[in-house]
């Protein structure tokens, strides 16, 4: 747990409680030396980590997010469009957020939906992702 993975120290889980709020789901954890409010408020905003071998197997068309940013973002006919910048979680599917390639007029994301009809193949090995945007998505 820490503010970025380098900085991390690790800590032990004692307890997991699920919980739904008005913004979505929650995900509660009780850490080890966290037994009050205190010392619990003193890890807000920090992240958790896990080492990938620790994960449970990703099934076939299924990807780590960290394996998606940094990806470059082509159409099929090969044109650079950008790189992932991110993943947005949405309530019916996945969100591909993509820093613009040499856009000096709009450096606002383009957001593209992680649906097949959008994304047409992830090529982890090929350093990709092909989509198929449609009219003004890059614009």
């Amino acid at each position: 747990m820490g503010r970025s993975p380098d900085r991390a120290v690790p800590r032990r889980v004692e307890g997991v409680r699920h919980q739904t709020t008005k913004r979505g789901p929650l995900i509660l954890l009780k850490l080890d030396g966290t037994d009050d409010r205190t010392a619990a408020e003193a890890l807000r905003r920090q992240h958790v980590y896990a080492a990938e071998a620790d994960l449970p197997p990703l099934g076939e068309d299924e990807r780590f997010i960290h394996d998606l940013v940094g990806l470059a973002v082509v159409t099929e006919e090969g044109e650079r469009l950008g790189t992932v910048d991110g993943v947005e979680q949405a309530p019916a599917h996945d969100v591909f957020v993509v820093a613009r390639e040499d856009d000096d007029e709009n450096d606002e994301p383009a957001l593209i939906p992680g649906v097949e009809e959008f994304v047409r193949e992830v090529d982890l090995d090929g350093g990709r992702i092909v989509v198929r945007p449609i009219e003004g998505m890059f614009e």
